[in-house]
């Protein structure tokens, strides 16, 4: 090969020129601007950390700073109350208790805390209880209030400094105690928390508050508790950045989880190197339109084309010229061409050849009838019953109309049904008293499709062998449908089969008896199931002294699916 041809040859292969395209565009860029990404990354992620944490501090410094205000209210209330509160000898009435209870329940919004206020008069067991909040629903207002009154009547269950779960909502319990009462604040932690970091929150933030035995998830609506641990939560990655503050005095700690994407943290003075890296993509556009024409459209050309042949349109071809644009897709399209060609040969000797053994098939269904009905005709014509003659001959004509018709491979079973009550008919006529015929067909059934002559096969055996003088045989013929499979029995009364013969007629063969004549009916059956189905005959034979019953099942289809 000289080098002109060579060169020729590498500028029409298609990896050549994706492999070319992809080291020459896309590494070096991705190279340059990896490294760039993560020095600015880690630089600026750092410095935003940094800021990020001194903002947090500072307002959760503010939060607790405010949460001791609580205990100077609390100061000064006692030294106005004091004799009513450890006064053994002073018995309150209504009017000093909600005296008390107003001043008691400013004080959270003094603090600029929401939560409720309560006060407990130990002697007599009263509690005067009040929620401060903003926005909340009037419901959920009284039944966190009526739930806390009820934790503070039932025993010292909410001890100071702890957390407590209310109807969704997590309070910080701040609990004094005196000898005549006691005074409960609840702190809203999730609401006054969520108030404190409002400006150092994303909608992509998430709040967790931990007391020391568990985490609990932050929201509006409602806080729940978590299986995290506060290592998983004040863990940074790429994926998320995280702040977290510890109180020294209460036991609260604080982490904000950002999971926003890299992209949204980076700060301003990154912008100028994300527009070197799309004005270095910019220069490699072009690479999604050549996979688009030189791969995926082509692809999409032969996958269409491949659909038109399993749909049996086997004159299809690929006559396009435009996708021809590489010596891959070249050889691709003409292999294509080439083997729906022998494929559409092939089709057409495959439905020669089964024509042809259809017509073998159909000859050798019973080549006895046409003689069996001479003979009839004849006894007949020596009795001199000619109406049972001409009722013979129009059933023959029936018979035969249907057992040589040429134009259908499969007829569905209510059209066998029809075929199998003419033949009953001649029958009858041959055999008079002595036939019975009962069927049922099952719903959907009707429509069913099944090789011609099938089931009047199995019915033509039980009158041939079954049908004894002086007793009257009955056929059964019962078709139903399991699933995607059509379930066919033909059951008659008679005696039974030799042993012998159901062994051979079992193992699929065609049973020859002492005479030397071959019987192929059964034979003949299996093979039909073969050609039409595509799939092993599963036919079963039981026969005894009681009669003979052959169970066949062949796939439901009808003429829709043939």
């Amino acid at each position: 090969m000289n080098s002109s041809s060579f060169q020729h040859k590498m500028r029409m292969d298609l990896r050549y020129r994706l492999v070319t395209a992809m080291l020459v565009c896309i590494l070096p860029i991705a190279i340059v601007g990896c490294i760039l990404f993560g020095i600015v990354w880690n630089r600026s992620e750092r410095g935003m950390h940094e800021a990020q944490q001194i903002r947090l501090d500072e307002a959760m410094s503010y939060w607790e700073r405010d949460t001791s205000t609580i205990d100077r209210a609390i100061s000064y209330f006692v030294s106005q109350y004091l004799p009513e509160l450890n006064n053994e000898n002073l018995v309150w009435n209504d009017v000093l208790r909600y005296e008390m209870f107003a001043m008691v329940e400013q004080i959270l919004p003094e603090a600029e805390h929401s939560g409720i206020a309560a006060l407990y008069d130990v002697r007599e067991g009263k509690v005067l209880c009040q929620m401060r909040t903003a926005n909340q629903d009037a419901g959920l207002i009284d039944r966190q209030v009526r739930e806390f009154s009820r934790r503070i009547q039932s025993g010292p269950e909410m001890p100071d400094d702890t957390w407590q779960e209310i109807d969704g909502r997590y309070y910080l319990i701040e609990r004094y105690d005196y000898h005549n009462a006691s005074i409960y604040f609840a702190l809203d932690v999730g609401n006054s928390i969520l108030d404190r970091t409002e400006p150092l929150r994303s909608a992509d933030t998430v709040v967790y508050v931990a007391d020391g035995a568990k985490i609990v998830r932050l929201s509006r609506e409602e806080a729940a508790e978590t299986n995290l641990t506060w290592e998983d939560c004040t863990r940074s990655t790429l994926q998320h950045s995280s702040l977290s503050w510890k109180s020294e005095r209460l036991p609260i700690a604080v982490c904000l989880v950002d999971d926003s994407t890299i992209l949204e943290r980076l700060p301003k003075e990154s912008l100028a190197l994300l527009a070197i890296m799309v004005f270095c993509l910019g220069s490699v556009l072009n690479l999604p339109r050549l996979i688009r024409l030189e791969v995926l459209d082509p692809a999409r050309k032969l996958r269409d084309a491949m659909h038109e042949i399993q749909l049996e349109h086997l004159d299809f071809r690929l006559h396009d010229t435009f996708y021809r644009n590489s010596e891959d897709m070249q050889y691709l399209f003409d292999t294509f061409d080439e083997m729906a060609d022998e494929i559409e040969a092939s089709r057409e000797k495959d439905k020669k050849m089964y024509q042809a053994e259809m017509d073998n098939l159909r000859l050798q269904v019973n080549p006895h009838m046409l003689l069996n009905s001479l003979n009839t005709i004849y006894s007949l014509a020596q009795m001199k019953k000619f109406e049972a003659i001409q009722e013979y001959a129009l059933h023959l004509v029936d018979y035969f109309r249907y057992a040589l018709r040429r134009n259908d491979n499969l007829v569905t079973v209510e059209q066998e049904l029809d075929f199998i009550k003419t033949y009953i008919e001649i029958q009858k006529i041959r055999y008079p008293g002595l036939l019975s015929f009962v069927y049922a067909i099952g719903k959907e059934c009707g429509e069913a499709s099944v090789p011609p002559l099938l089931i009047q096969n199995f019915v033509e055996n039980s009158v041939k062998y079954a049908v004894k003088p002086g007793r009257v045989t009955e056929i059964l013929l019962n078709v139903n449908r399991r699933d995607d499979r059509l379930e066919i029995s033909v059951t008659d009364t008679g005696t039974g089969m030799k042993p012998e013969i159901l062994e051979a007629l079992r193992t699929g063969e065609p049973f020859v008896d002492a005479m030397g004549q071959k019987h192929i009916g059964i034979w003949n059956c299996r093979r039909r199931i073969e050609v039409f189905y595509n799939e092993a005959p599963n036919i079963s034979i039981v026969s005894g002294q009681g009669g003979t019953q052959i169970f066949l099942d062949v796939p439901y289809q009808t003429e829709e699916h043939q």
